[in-house]
């Protein structure tokens, strides 16, 4: 007699991917460009006014980003949880301290205040949110 063979889907069996890591890594991604873009803008105001103060934000800056960008690509990319979130997370240190700094040094201008409120608290939204969504989507990096 003949055997019924049934066909198994395999695509039942992994795990179904959401858009929360993708979303991750374009928040991560935009909240280092923030973070860069805050660096290169501040840096010749507070250079001129206070000095060496100048080069610690570009740098900052510049730290921000490059870790920002590394972890949202490998966000994008669903790889290393471990080494996203320690990328985040470094990139929403630096990004508290660029506000906080932005904020002790000046405080007196209004121009350059609003630098802080209009980049630097979307940037830590951004980043707090991808870490969030990169939580949520543990399960999905290998």
């Amino acid at each position: 007699m003949y055997k019924i063979q049934k066909k198994v889907n395999l695509e039942t069996y992994e795990t179904k991917r959401s858009g929360f890591a993708i979303a991750s890594g374009i928040l991560t991604i935009i909240a280092s460009c923030l973070s860069l873009f805050i660096g290169y803008w501040l840096f010749p105001s507070i250079l001129w006014q206070y000095g060496d103060y100048g080069y610690i934000i570009f740098w900052l800056g510049l730290l921000a980003f490059g870790f920002g960008l590394t972890a949202g690509v490998l966000a994008l990319k669903r790889r290393t949880l471990v080494l996203v979130m320690i990328g985040m997370v470094l990139v929403l240190v630096i990004d508290i301290s660029l506000f906080i700094i932005e904020y002790l040094l000046i405080e007196a201008t209004y121009y350059y205040t609003s630098i802080g409120l209009t980049y630097g608290v979307p940037a830590i939204l951004f980043i707090v949110l991808g870490i969030i969504f990169s939580g949520i989507s543990r399960k999905e990096f290998t």
